[in-house]
Parts: structure tokens; C-alpha cells; sequence
């Protein structure tokens, strides 16, 4: 059981570093090639989802359990040990693109990669083991950190006017995005943000009611600010000429900071590289603790036990992360095809939880169901009946 001891700022803290990853930073730099500030689309968004998600903070700091277990209390066992590892499906992907990150950052860092692989998955570990309100610390200062790092690339390429005109240039660009790609990333993100047990293992921990609807709140404010900083470097590089020649464009900010870095030093560049390398942690520890969760429940199984198993999830992020950087695609940048698919896993979910909790109904519970049906049918058509026969009545 999550203690509950978290205040609203370190809510707010942890939620914003459970989104703000080196995976998204990179990936973010992607997009501004092709589509412009249309590469705000997955911080804001995600902000919608951090505001949502303060709607329905104070239920799910009542409830006080993982959505799989609460789906578990309601429809049994056997749907608790589906969602979860649906869930643990879906995040082992995430961790594997802020492994695939973090090794990037210290390979910038003049490390070798067969050593830069082991440092980031021990790196992960130890982030994950730390103490909530420790990590709640920590973690904030990375993010601010990586932050400034950005706002300093930002000043040094002279992309500050792209910054303050995001919001009016995102309006312009945004309106490329077919209709069909738009509504699945907003579905997507949206429900994974609210239903997503990374952010709620830290509503769960909040003080109280309070606190974990505020924390909610302030990270969507600071996701709204530092949300623009990705996509504003790129486009403010790609205008300067600095990303000609590029032959990935998930090497935009790598290059902005590798063009940066000479100018403030070789202490201060890696300085700069390790606030990135820290946001990768505080994301990829907030999936290894839900996924760690997921894994073993709620039951108490002791430090020794939740060690190894998130040791275990360290190491097949790591396998997944080396396999191929092609799975590693921002999977929000969505191709038509995949748009239908996501928008019928969504339809197939909404359907799956209207049919559940019949469908999972002991036997008898299913007879029982049907014959208060059948008896409710009868007596309606009594009463339709008698209804005839008065009517005959009256005429008569």
C-alpha cells in the first residue's frame, strides 16, 4: 500500500516528470520539419488529459487502488490480470524508448555504447527505488533543469519569437493534421493520461483530496508552459539553416545541443546533458514503479521481492530498447491504417466495458439476472392486458 505523503507541489512534480522524457523531447523535435508547431500536439494534449485528470483526482485518491484492481473488486480476478497486463504491455514500450533516450544523452556525453547501455538501465533502477518524496525532489529539479537547458538553446539560436507566438502558430499549423489523425491522438492521449496508472500511482500518494487535485492541476499549467520549448527549438533551428543536411529528424535537438554546447564549454555542456538524461529517469522510474505494481498487486511482498521484480522489468526494457530504433517512432505521428486501428481498439474498449460486467457474472448470478428479465416482461405484459380490457370495459 502507497503511503500517502505527498503535497501538491511534489504531485505536480512527479506527474510532470512521468511525461517529460528524453523520448519526448527528441521525439518532439521530430515533428517541427513536417508539420511545424503542430509538434506541440502531444504536450498540450497531454496537459488536457493532466486537467481531466483533476476532475476525477479526488475519486481515484478515494479509491485508493490501481485501475486494475479496481476493475478487479467489480468484474474478478480474471479481468484485474488482463488489464494488467495490458498495461504492462503498453508501458514496457514507453520505458523502452526512455532507455533508447538516455543512452542517446550519454552517448552525446563521449560514452561509449556498450557502456552507455548498462549505466542507463543501473540508472533506472536506482530512480526507481528511491523513496517518493525524494524522487518528487529530484525529479523536479531535472525537469527544471533540462528546461533551462532548452530555454537557453532556444535564446542562443534566437528562437525566443517563436516561442511567444506557439500559441497563434500552432492554430495555423495544426490545421494540416487530418481530421481523422487529430481525433485518434486526442483519444489516445487523452484516455491514457486519465486511465494511465504511472500518473495515478502519485494521485494515490497525494496528502489528500486536496493536494492531489491541485497537483494535477499545476502540472497541466507546467506542461502548457514548457510543452512549446521542444518543438520551438527545432522550428527556430530549422529556420537558421542549423538542421540542414539532417538526415533523421529525430536528431534535431541532439544537434541544437551539440551546436550549443561549445559555446557554454565542455564542463557546462555535460552539465546540460545530464539535466536531459535526469527528465529520462524520472519518466522511465514513474513506468517502472506502475509496472512493477501491476505485476505483483497490491500484496505485501516485501522490499527484497519488488526489487527483483523491477530489476526484471529494467532488463526487458533494455532488451526491447536494443532490438531495433525503428520501434522507436513517435507513435503518435499516426498513418491512416493506424488511426482505424486505434479508434477500433478504442470502440472495442468502450463496447468490452459495457458488455464486462455481464459477461464476467457467476453462473447463477446470469440465471438470476434472467429471471427477474423474464419476470419484469410477464408483468409488463399483465399490464398491458388489463389495459386492453379496461379499455374494452369502458367502451362496452
Amino acid at each position: 500500500m502507497i503511503s500517502r505523503q505527498l503535497n501538491w507541489l511534489q504531485v505536480a512534480a512527479l506527474l510532470v516528470s512521468a511525461s517529460y522524457g528524453v523520448g519526448f523531447l527528441f521525439d518532439s523535435g521530430e515533428l517541427p520539419g513536417t508539420r511545424g508547431m503542430a509538434g506541440t500536439l502531444y504536450p498540450w494534449l497531454t496537459a488536457l488529459g493532466m486537467a481531466l485528470l483533476a476532475v476525477f483526482a479526488g475519486r481515484v485518491w478515494s479509491a485508493g487502488v490501481a485501475v486494475w484492481d479496481m476493475l478487479g473488486d467489480m468484474y474478478g480476478a480474471s479481468v484485474k490480470n488482463q488489464v494488467a497486463l495490458l498495461s504492462v504491455i503498453w508501458m514496457t514500450g514507453v520505458l523502452a524508448a526512455q532507455i533508447h533516450g538516455g543512452v542517446a544523452v550519454l552517448q552525446l556525453c563521449a560514452m561509449p555504447s556498450w557502456f552507455a547501455f548498462p549505466v542507463m538501465l543501473a540508472l533506472i533502477f536506482v530512480a526507481s527505488r528511491l523513496e517518493l518524496r525524494a524522487a518528487s525532489k529530484a525529479f523536479e529539479l531535472c525537469v527544471l533543469a533540462s528546461s533551462l537547458v532548452l530555454v537557453f538553446s532556444l535564446h542562443k539560436i534566437g528562437g525566443g519569437k517563436v516561442y511567444l507566438d506557439a500559441i497563434p502558430q500552432f492554430t495555423r499549423d495544426v490545421r494540416d493534421v487530418r481530421a481523422g489523425e487529430l481525433s485518434t491522438m486526442t483519444l489516445a492521449i487523452v484516455f491514457l493520461v486519465i486511465t494511465g496508472a504511472d500518473y495515478q500511482q502519485f494521485i494515490i500518494a497525494a496528502q489528500g483530496r486536496l493536494h492531489a487535485i491541485l497537483g494535477c492541476g499545476l502540472a497541466a499549467v507546467c506542461l502548457l508552459i514548457v510543452g512549446p520549448l521542444p518543438a520551438s527549438a527545432a522550428v527556430a533551428a530549422n529556420h537558421s539553416g542549423l538542421l540542414a543536411g539532417m538526415g533523421d529528424a529525430r536528431q534535431a535537438i541532439p544537434m541544437i545541443l551539440a551546436s550549443v554546447s561549445p559555446k557554454v564549454g565542455h564542463g557546462w555542456a555535460v552539465a546540460m546533458l545530464m539535466a536531459l538524461l535526469g527528465a529520462a529517469l524520472g519518466s522511465a522510474a514513474a513506468m517502472i514503479r506502475a509496472m512493477t505494481s501491476a505485476s505483483i498487486g497490491c500484496r505485501a511482498e516485501g522490499a527484497w521481492g519488488r526489487a527483483c521484480v523491477s530489476l526484471a522489468i529494467v532488463l526487458l526494457g533494455g532488451v526491447i530498447a536494443s532490438r531495433d530504433k525503428r520501434l522507436f517512432k513517435p507513435w503518435w505521428i499516426s498513418t491512416s491504417s493506424t488511426s482505424r486501428v486505434l479508434l477500433r481498439c478504442l470502440s472495442f474498449c468502450c463496447s468490452a466495458s459495457v458488455s464486462l460486467p455481464y459477461r464476467k457474472m457467476e453462473h447463477h448470478t446470469r440465471l438470476h439476472c434472467c429471471r427477474l428479465l423474464l419476470c419484469r416482461q410477464m408483468a409488463r405484459h399483465r399490464t398491458q392486458r388489463h389495459s386492453v380490457r379496461c379499455a374494452r370495459a369502458r367502451r362496452a
